[in-house]
């Protein structure tokens, strides 16, 4: 996703909201010969040059700006932050002839590319009237969706406590579960769950509470706790169990066309004491039957394109779940890069353009933490890394230096069965059960 057309290089910003280096990592795979890749987190060289090397690029031709702290909107608005970058160009290399890719669209990236002077286009300008916002938020997404004629679960969008409580109470005889969201959130963080059944965790919130007789009193509480100046507004949803989870991504060019990228399901499993569905990594492409997928697609190519006419150019993907008797609604929309980008690159760099047709790449997010250098060679050890003459094994996708999180591996391969082969040699050579 090239935001501005530029014949200079590209500056990679990574200004992503979570502080953590798995996170950061895995946007290293967006990585082209001759970027300027801007972070708040260091990047070990190994890693670095593992990435080149899978990519095939020349390591030599990019380079890592790390920023002493999280690329928040203050601080992409600095003149401190134009001027490090502009003291990272070569001599021969203007700023205004420079491509700005950043993993999110803000306001705060537009200001940061006046202040290097590069010129605004549609998606930056886009990005300077806080355009983002209409895309990224749950409330805007309803809206956008029903506008767009897209299932999507029944429920409303609520201002106060009082409207909170009245669409629980109406939501909740459906299916004995509704789903509250935060307005500005992601990856279920701000998702809390209200539920009458005896049930400890309901997938994809980060907590569960059980309706309370005085339901006014639980939607104050709840109110209070979900909602701040940013999140001004609440998403109350009816809660439905679901065989799949999936989502589609695609890419809206600079003239407003947009074409489809790739297709994923979440492969969500009962790990952890009490054991709960966790989500542990994500299939490519998605594994949905022929008519469901062409009805996902046609659903969403009706959104993508209403946000290419108001305004959107560059990746943007679409969540989308199908319940037990076979129904299908949509739950979110994002348009920044985001994992699932990742692991496509990194197939079509290993595997070729189209290799969704030919292959299947499971992820697990799960591994458990591990230095890299010995992953590497225990990987090379027991034969699974990847090979490019048998167009199969695993990749290393990110991981934390520090080992406070779980490593994130692609496994690539003719087929499902392959790649279910290939976790089992994994995790029995990291001597992981499972």
């Amino acid at each position: 996703m090239t935001h501005t057309r530029a014949q200079g290089r590209r500056i990679l910003l990574v200004n992503l909201d979570v502080p953590f280096p798995r996170a950061v990592y895995r946007q290293l795979w967006m990585l082209r010969d001759n970027d300027i890749v801007v972070t708040s987190c260091a990047i070990e060289k190994e890693f670095l040059g593992y990435v080149c090397e899978i990519l095939g690029l020349d390591e030599n031709t990019v380079s890592l700006m790390v920023h002493d702290t999280l690329l928040t909107e203050e601080e992409l608005a600095s003149p401190e932050l134009a001027q490090a970058i502009r003291n990272e160009l070569a001599p021969g290399d203007r700023p205004e002839e420079c491509a700005l890719e950043p993993c999110m669209l803000t306001e705060g990236v537009s200001r940061l590319a006046r202040a290097l002077g590069i010129p605004l286009g549609t998606m930056l300008r886009f990005g300077s009237e806080y355009g983002s916002d209409l895309l990224n938020r749950k409330s805007h997404f309803r809206q956008l969706a029903v506008g767009a004629g897209m299932p999507v679960p029944e429920g409303s969008i609520v201002h106060d406590a009082d409207a909170l409580a009245c669409a629980l109470r109406d939501s909740l005889p459906a299916t004995g579960t509704v789903i509250v969201k935060r307005d500005n959130d992601r990856g279920g963080r701000g998702n809390a769950a209200v539920t009458t059944k005896a049930v400890d965790c309901v997938a994809g919130t980060f907590v569960t509470y059980r309706a309370a007789g005085e339901l006014h009193l639980q939607a104050k509480a709840l109110w209070e706790e979900l909602t701040d100046s940013v999140n001004t507004a609440l998403v109350v949803e009816e809660y439905h169990d679901h065989e799949v989870s999936f989502y589609q991504e695609f890419l809206i060019h600079d003239d407003g066309r947009f074409t489809f990228v790739d297709s994923g399901t979440a492969d969500r499993r009962r790990q952890g004491e009490p054991p709960a569905m966790e989500w542990v990594g994500l299939h490519l492409p998605a594994r949905l039957p022929g008519n469901e997928l062409v009805e996902a697609t046609l659903h969403c190519s009706r959104l993508v394109e209403l946000c290419a006419r108001i305004g959107y150019r560059g990746y943007i993907n679409v969540d989308g779940i199908v319940t037990p008797d076979g129904r299908m609604f949509f739950n979110e929309v994002n348009a920044r890069l985001g994992g699932g980008l990742s692991l496509h690159l990194i197939g079509r760099a290993l595997l070729g353009d189209g290799f969704a047709s030919r292959h299947h790449l499971m992820s697990l997010r799960d591994v458990p933490p591990r230095d890299f250098a010995l992953l590497l060679e225990t990987l090379a050890d027991s034969g699974i890394g990847f090979s490019p003459d048998r167009k199969e094994g695993v990749v290393v996708v990110g991981y934390d230096p520090s080992r406070q999180r779980t490593v994130e591996c692609l496994l690539l391969a003719a087929d499902p069965d392959a790649t279910k082969r290939l976790e089992r040699e994994l995790r029995t050579a990291i001597g992981q059960k499972g």
